[in-house]
């Protein structure tokens, strides 16, 4: 992943010392993540996040919040696929990068948990 640019680390919120991410590929994956978790970027188009926590709450079929998160992490133009498997109600996502670069975050939907995990896998 060369082109992937920077960003602030910042995967749930900025750092008191604004310290840039040690890499693009983590300051892309934090992305990523920011739009599963966020509603909305004061500085950004309306158009930008899912909020999956609060997206779980409706009555949603695994299909149906599949093409949700592909429809959100497909609008990063460095973003090349999304694929979305579920193994009981955790969904796998599988992104893949302009430069063919994969990485997996996990997204837990048990009611305990409801939360979306940086666990990244990169092939």
């Amino acid at each position: 992943m060369s082109n992937l640019g920077t960003d602030f680390e910042c995967a749930d919120d900025i750092t008191a010392d604004w310290k840039l991410a040690d890499s693009p590929e983590d300051a892309y994956i934090q992305a990523c993540y920011r739009r599963l978790t966020l509603s909305s970027l004061h500085y950004s188009k309306q158009d930008y996040g899912l909020a999956v926590e609060e997206y779980l709450c409706d009555t949603v079929t695994q299909a149906q919040m599949s093409q949700e998160i592909q429809r959100e992490l497909l609008k990063d133009e460095r973003t090349k696929s999304v694929a979305v498997t579920w193994a009981n109600e955790e969904a796998i996502i599988a992104v893949t990068s302009k430069d063919d670069a994969t990485f997996t975050l996990t997204l837990d939907t048990t009611a305990a948990n409801l939360a979306v995990a940086l666990q990244l896998s990169e092939d």
